[in-house]
């Protein structure tokens, strides 16, 4: 674990950065929306760590998915790079301009990332909002057009992103995931590093595109819709599932499961996200 650690009671890190923000809010009349899910990082540890983490270069271009207030957004400024600073809300976008005034090399811009198109990007950064993290996981993963992604995540919703087969938290989401990307957990960020505090701890993950996606551009809806239909019966044999999702004879069911050494009896979340593909591309291609 990179991050262990974040707050210590009276640590200066801390409260000078929980001051900060809640000045900015009470100076603006901002009060922050569970409706966007809007919790601001309050230890600067942890802002400098994903700063060193992201081993941004001048030449670099990096997208900050949720500015919110600018703190971290001032961080990466500093390091040169060009910073694209969107968020949401119209309220954070006018402070996150007056914070972030002094430097020329961030571009602030008012919009939703599931809609947004981003190009030429080599790195984002987001604290995400816990309500649309699965969209904005799996926008990541379609638009691969990035070289790496540190993300803070919800606990709960992180360990779906890098569960193993067989594991309570493996599903659709991690099968998508490990096709297209390498993704692994760097450190732990408890809930009080936030404010307002939520009411669960959250985890640093990395996301590495590919260089060969095993599953390609054009298959990921097709396989999205075949894998939701297969885990929504996850505790039950791959082969009644199967036979049940496809209205395929089961010895024409078990044949295909034959051809990629696949137990009939194998229950659903005990498939390799390989298995699940090969059985795809079976029965749709």
């Amino acid at each position: 674990m990179i991050i262990t650690e974040c707050e210590k009671k009276g640590d200066v890190k801390v409260l000078k950065l929980k001051r900060w923000t809640k000045a900015l809010l009470n100076e603006y009349g901002i009060r922050p929306k569970k409706r966007l899910s809007q919790t601001f990082i309050v230890d600067d540890r942890i802002l400098e760590s994903i700063n060193r983490l992201l081993k941004m270069e001048s030449n670099e271009t990096i997208l900050e998915i949720g500015a919110g207030l600018g703190a971290l957004t001032r961080k990466l400024a500093e390091s040169g790079a060009y910073v694209l600073a969107l968020e949401i809300d119209d309220n954070l976008v006018k402070v996150l301009k007056k914070v972030i005034d002094k430097y020329a090399n961030v571009e602030v811009i008012k919009g939703d990332i599931l809609i947004f198109d981003w190009r030429n990007v080599d790195k984002i950064v987001s604290n995400i909002p816990y309500h649309i993290s699965s969209q904005i996981i799996i926008k990541l993963i379609k638009n691969m057009n990035y070289r790496t992604a540190f993300l803070l995540l919800q606990r709960e919703f992180a360990l779906r992103v890098v569960a193993k087969p067989g594991n309570r938290d493996y599903g659709r989401l991690t099968v998508i995931v490990s096709l297209r990307a390498n993704a692994r957990v760097l450190g732990f960020i408890p809930r009080r590093a936030f404010y307002p505090k939520p009411r669960v701890d959250s985890l640093l993950v990395e996301i590495n595109p590919l260089k060969t996606p095993f599953l390609k551009d054009e298959e990921i809806h097709a396989f999205e819709n075949f894998t939701r239909k297969l885990f929504s019966e996850r505790r039950k044999n791959i082969l009644k599932v199967l036979s049940k999702v496809t209205g395929m004879d089961k010895n024409d069911v078990k044949r295909i499961l034959q051809k990629h050494s696949i137990p009939p009896d194998k229950r659903v979340y005990m498939l390799t996200p390989m298995e699940f593909l090969a059985v795809f591309r079976e029965l749709y291609i």
